[in-house]
């Protein structure tokens, strides 16, 4: 009778938990942020690195480096560099130069070009080498611009979390105003932050620990292999890596950190075919556990019942009258989402600082957006048909005569298209 009780007990409280979870994906709850004096939960000294690989190193990668010692004169600065080409090297020299003089300033050289998983993995291999090794690290590209409490609201909210292996800040556009394109992108770069605050609360936290600039745990981090070499989406794939082994992973809002976006058409459609190729990578790859990437499994399914609703009211339009009822339905559905999400937007608007009167215009007509969103879906659109090329079609043609010629032809094609496996991994 006992066990019985003891049973029923346990149930409930697997149907109370799995309630929760999908409450939360509705109305998510929130995580308890660190008081404003971070001194109580302050790493100590040489305890946390930053690690910065570097490909044709910017100039800007120098003022980088001054500002996380100038904010943070505990955080020893590790920059990777990734085989950069001798008549490119001309800024990395210069740090080179400066990391003799200085104690925090490490630079090292990786043997190969190994785009930046490779990149970092080759720092967090150094760092495993030395007599004391870190507590926390910082993984950041080499063009970021950061703040005087970025790096320590990062490693705090961390350290005040005992089951998060990494956090991630707001991500702010710099160079917003350069165009109509940058604006979209400083809009959709605040929809992205608005996510990961409502993902804060839904089963293992945000979908994605942008590379931007995250702080993990050195010891997590290790513990489940690194970064996977040669990935295309590095970041999403060390994020899922982290859920799969049961970590969470959290946002801090407070944690600002500014980057520069694509000011090109040709420029974005080559970052998010690589986002997009790169992604579908991680989802074959979890899809044993879904948990891990379950915003993006439903945002798929969504996007390809959409795609195939349309494919087959084209494909029996002549034939099928659709019933008038149905119509109905489906239009005010259709309608309905709209406003909601046009209201959700405008609402969202409130809270993105950076904001003028431009970006309230151009959210408010919902045509600019609309029209990036449906850029952005072909770019996605085009990444099924080269997935299914590259990890089906392919590997069958190269089994037939006279493949090379054939394949190059593909190749050739999709690439005329802006489609290929190796643009923007540096």
């Amino acid at each position: 009778m006992f066990l019985a009780g003891t049973s029923i007990k346990s149930h409930m409280q697997r149907v109370k938990g799995f309630g929760e979870l999908i409450c939360n994906f509705f109305v998510p709850r929130k995580n308890p942020l660190p008081k404003a004096d971070f001194s109580n939960v302050r790493p100590s000294k040489d305890t946390v690195w930053a690690i910065i690989p570097t490909y044709k190193t910017p100039k800007t990668t120098q003022t980088l480096v001054e500002q996380i010692h100038t904010y943070n004169p505990d955080i020893n600065v590790l920059l990777v560099d990734d085989h950069t080409p001798s008549e490119n090297s001309q800024n990395i020299n210069k740090l080179r130069k400066k990391a003799r003089l200085k104690p925090w300033l490490e630079v090292i050289r990786t043997p190969v070009n190994s785009f930046r998983a490779g990149a970092s993995n080759f720092g967090l291999d150094y760092l495993s080498k030395l007599k004391r090794q870190p507590d926390y690290v910082i993984c950041m590209d080499d063009d970021a611009v950061i703040e005087k409490d970025t790096a320590n609201i990062l490693l705090n909210t961390l350290a005040s979390r005992p089951l998060t292996a990494a956090v991630c800040g707001n991500v702010c556009v710099a160079n917003k105003n350069k165009n109509l394109l940058t604006r979209l992108q400083g809009l959709e770069y605040h929809n992205f932050n608005v996510s990961r605050l409502m993902d804060e609360g839904f089963i293992y936290g945000p979908l994605v620990v942008h590379g931007l600039m995250a702080a993990f745990s050195y010891k997590v981090i290790q513990e489940v292999g690194a970064f996977t070499p040669q990935h295309l989406i590095e970041d999403y794939d060390l994020t899922a890596k982290l859920k799969h082994q049961g970590y969470h992973v959290g946002y801090a809002s407070s944690s600002i950190v500014w980057t520069h976006v694509p000011e090109t058409f040709g420029e974005l459609w080559r970052q998010r075919v690589r986002w997009h190729y790169g992604g579908l990578f991680v989802l074959r790859n979890y899809l044993k556990f879904p948990l891990a990437i379950l915003p993006d499994i439903i945002g798929h399914l969504f996007y390809i019942a959409i795609f195939s609703l349309v494919i087959v009211s084209f494909a029996i339009g002549k034939n099928y009258t659709i019933p008038f009822v149905l119509l109905i339905t489906l239009a005010i559905t259709s309608l309905i989402n709209v406003v909601i999400s046009y209201i959700f937007n405008l609402y969202t608007l409130n809270y993105y600082k950076e904001k003028d009167t431009i970006d309230t215009i151009i959210r408010s007509l919902i045509i600019f957006e609309l029209g990036y969103s449906t850029l952005l879906s072909l770019v996605l659109l085009g990444s099924y048909f080269y997935y299914g090329y590259t990890q089906a079609v392919k590997p069958a043609l190269q089994k037939l005569p006279l493949s090379g010629t054939i394949v190059r032809v593909f190749d050739r094609i999709f690439k005329s298209m802006g489609l290929t496996a190796f643009w923007g991994t540096r």
